[in-house]
């Protein structure tokens, strides 16, 4: 199959967002392989870049992403074992916000506990200050199917950050 030339600007993104998972992987906000780090350049409708689901992060590497298409296929043609709940939930999230370029996906043990908590976070500490507002919840589904990906987009709204109840 032939390579199309990538952009400097892909080759900038593919190392950034490599970048960004040995950056998670060092503040242990992985969960072994499961989570992700799903991106785009500004304005992209066409594709998104994301990683073989299964690998360590701080395995991942630049080369290691590949292009998949809003219709969640890998775009080159290869048999790369995608991530669907990963995916699914930043294409839809992708779709709704033009302001959001990055999607990550993490499993930190504190923000397992939060989720857990029927009263979410506190009010207790100056860091907890920042996420009192432009946090928004939805109840766990393990599936990310079209019609939960679209509750969770809806739950975001303009916010930045979509904590799952119960999520492990």
């Amino acid at each position: 199959m032939a390579q199309t030339k990538m952009t400097n600007q892909e080759q900038s993104l593919r190392v950034d967002t490599a970048a960004g998972f040995r950056w998670l992987q060092r503040w242990e906000m992985h969960d072994l392989a499961a989570g992700s780090l799903v991106t785009r350049l500004p304005e992209n409708k066409d594709w998104m870049f994301s990683h073989t689901q299964g690998v360590y992060f701080h395995e991942i590497c630049a080369s290691d992403l590949f292009k998949v298409g809003f219709d969640l296929e890998p775009l080159d043609g290869s048999m790369h074992r995608t991530n669907h709940a990963a995916i699914n939930p930043a294409k839809w999230i992708f779709e709704a916000r033009p302001d959001v370029n990055a999607v990550v996906h993490v499993h930190p043990h504190a923000v397992v506990a939060v989720s857990a908590l029927k009263c979410g976070i506190l009010p207790i500490t100056p860091p907890s200050f920042f996420f009192q507002s432009g946090v928004a919840w939805v109840d766990a589904e393990f599936h990310f199917g079209d019609e939960y990906c679209k509750q969770m987009v809806e739950a975001l709204g303009d916010g930045k950050i979509l904590m799952i109840r119960n999520h492990a």
